[in-house]
């Protein structure tokens, strides 16, 4: 597979991918609290577009009660630094992308993402969503989405009409993208230019694979 594009985004290199991988949806999201410290999760590759000023933007589901995000939102700061790797098994391929991480709790965007999920996405904001809370096993965890089914009486498809109050979008805005194929070690690397509102291709070759090819990364 060669993400070589002949545009200035690699968005079309990315989507392409997508479509030809859809079994690779699974990807890291790191970022760093208060207090210095790394932390890194693995979340859903939901969806992939552009902003009105062509840059990528990659979406992931998350909980409003969720300690990844809960701290972020308690001190008023619906944005952050993060970075994203995605890891294409089938292709030998790796993407990583780095820039600012928007919380979004409203919006068509949010409404969107929601309607786009399947019922066992949606299903999950049906259970327990503070941090940290256990059930003793999964019956009991049943139990409870049940019970929150109940509350929207006998119309209970209700549940899933609207998004749910805790669901969040969490959209990273990638200022820095970079590609690597393993196979063939070519390696891309983009940076994102807001005033020109396009990407500037700022490294194009070969590289060993243990040795990252930006000198400040």
């Amino acid at each position: 597979m060669n993400a070589t594009t002949t545009t200035s985004s690699p968005y079309a290199a990315i989507a392409k991918m997508r479509r030809e991988f859809p079994q690779s949806y699974v990807i890291q999201l790191a970022t760093v609290n208060s207090q210095g410290k790394p932390k890194v999760r693995s979340v859903l590759f939901e969806d992939l577009k552009t902003s009105e000023k062509e840059q990528v933007l990659v979406s992931m589901k998350c909980s409003k009660k969720s300690n990844k995000f809960a701290k972020a939102l308690e001190d008023g700061s619906a944005t952050a630094d993060g970075e994203v790797c995605w890891w294409v098994e089938d292709s030998n391929c790796q993407w990583r992308f780095s820039g600012s991480v928007d919380l979004v709790s409203d919006g068509d965007e949010r409404r969107r993402l929601w309607d786009h999920m399947n019922a066992g996405g949606k299903g999950q904001f049906l259970l327990p969503q503070d941090a940290g809370e256990m059930q003793r096993n999964t019956e009991e965890l049943r139990e409870k989405q049940i019970e929150k089914l109940k509350s929207f009486g006998e119309d209970q498809s209700a549940a899933f009409d609207a998004p749910m109050e805790d669901f969040l979008v969490c959209v990273l805005r990638c200022e820095e993208i970079d590609y690597l194929n393993l196979g063939t070690l070519e390696r891309r690397n983009w940076i994102y230019d807001d005033e020109k509102a396009s990407y500037d291709l700022r490294k194009d070759g070969v590289c060993v694979p243990v040795v990252s090819s930006v000198k400040n990364a």
